[in-house]
């Protein structure tokens, strides 16, 4: 998980975060419908910090409101006072957790990195999820019950 948060800093919509120069940050975004809310929370192996910008009455923020936007500068202003005089010590992996090997370079995690008890399943086609009058949501749900 805290693998996937960095990624968020490294090359997704928190890259902003590398302004403090640490690489012991993690973090994600987030923004609701309609733009009514938006939030950073984000991590350190010291501290766990979260920002909400938002109206308490829950009207938008206009069209352009992003938790990268809003309120990810309040967190790197925080966080760079909260964190300083702290050496980045990157964050523990315990020996006992590793992670999946990938195929042949293709991005496609092998069938032997699966779990045992939990096989590979094929990937649903458009003709097992896809139906008259059925919203995403059901969708969803009959794919992720189809699995198990």
């Amino acid at each position: 998980m805290t693998e996937m948060m960095q990624q968020v800093i490294k090359i997704g919509t928190g890259v902003a975060a590398q302004s403090l120069g640490r690489n012991d940050i993690a973090g994600k975004t987030g923004t609701t419908n309609h733009e009514n809310n938006a939030w950073f929370n984000g991590f350190s192996p010291r501290i766990t910090t979260s920002v909400w910008v938002g109206y308490d009455d829950n009207r938008t923020m206009g069209r352009w409101a992003a938790g990268a936007r809003e309120a990810l500068p309040i967190w790197i202003h925080y966080m760079r006072t909260a964190m300083a005089g702290s050496p980045a010590t990157g964050f523990f992996r315990p020996p006992s957790v590793t992670g999946p090997t990938i195929s042949g370079g293709s991005n496609i995690i092998g069938v032997s990195d699966y779990l045992a008890g939990y096989p590979p399943v094929a990937a649903p086609t458009a003709s097992t999820t896809s139906g008259a009058g059925t919203d995403i949501g059901d969708r969803l749900m009959n794919t992720i019950k189809s699995l198990f």
